[in-house]
């Protein structure tokens, strides 16, 4: 499906249609391209020289961590894994983000128009454990919006995090010391580095290419939580594209991952909700071409 302004092309893969097929991801609003005046692309895919086998990330795609359901699960018992459905487990080892389960999918349903889409994902009572889920994507002028709404309508208190994998780049440029990446609400008067990144005082950039993943996780503890907004800021000296994320919540704790031309930041969403609460979060991604780092 896609989504239209007048200066974004979003695309947006269906509920069980590749990509949106993995055992890792929200089959529901997963981004796989963002255009810009015709021009600029800003999603790429998650690469296979990894570690872990690729669990299929493109874009921007969204994911719930509550790894304590596969842990509680028996052998041939199904859990949840928001978002997708009931996974069954299959063995006594915990559950890992890469494998690939026997999934029945929760049920799902969508609406489209021209500039918007909203999701609607269905909880299956059959487990104890079960959230109602509603995630609205929308386009206008050059601004994207991820707006999710969740309820718990199990029998338990639910705590876990929700994040939104950044599978982004500018225009496939390759990272190097032409990357900025700027997130002034990072307190750390420390050097922060993982591979060939690094920043103080929420500045980054790459001190030379990056061709394995990095990963740094910056820690709650970092993160000014009296800041005005909670807003990041990619951009490429040479190129006149840019993209601005503003999370309309304060993260409880961000990683960034990077590789080869990807520079993914994501941002967690604490999660604690009794049984028939609700709440709701909003993340925008403003793409821009005033450009300069």
């Amino acid at each position: 499906m896609v989504l239209c302004s007048d200066r974004l092309k979003v695309e947006i893969a269906k509920p069980g249609v590749f990509p949106a097929v993995t055992s890792r991801f929200d089959w529901c609003g997963f981004i796989t391209s963002v255009k810009l005046d015709g021009a600029h692309e800003f999603c790429a895919a998650e690469p296979e020289n990894l570690v872990h086998p690729s669990t299929g990330g493109i874009g921007l795609c969204n994911e719930y961590l509550y790894p304590m359901l596969c842990t509680e699960a028996g052998v041939g018992e199904k859990f949840a894994k928001f978002g997708i459905g009931l996974f069954t487990k299959p063995d006594l080892k915990e559950y890992c983000f890469y494998r690939k389960y026997d999934i029945t999918p929760f049920p799902m349903k969508w609406e489209t128009d021209k500039s918007k889409a909203v999701f609607y994902t269905e909880p299956d009572n059959s487990v104890k454990d079960c959230i109602r889920q509603m995630k609205r994507i929308a386009v206008d002028g050059n601004e994207l919006s991820m707006e999710v709404e969740i309820e718990n309508t199990g029998e338990r208190e639910i705590k876990m995090e929700e994040f939104c994998h950044n599978f982004l780049t500018i225009d496939r440029l390759k990272i190097g010391p032409g990357y900025r990446l700027d997130i002034p609400y990072i307190q750390s008067k420390e050097k922060l580095e993982a591979g060939t990144l690094y920043g103080r005082q929420g500045r980054f950039s790459f001190s030379r290419y990056n061709a394995e993943a990095a990963l740094l996780q910056v820690p709650g503890d970092y993160i000014d939580k009296g800041a005005a907004g909670y807003e990041w800021r990619l951009a490429h000296e040479a190129s006149k594209a840019s993209v601005r994320c503003i999370d309309e919540f304060c993260p409880a704790h961000l990683d960034i991952w990077s590789i080869d031309f990807i520079i993914s930041v994501e941002t967690f969403y604490g999660i604690h909700l009794k049984p028939g609460d609700k709440t709701r979060w909003k993340r925008r991604w403003i793409f821009e071409t005033e450009g300069g780092v």
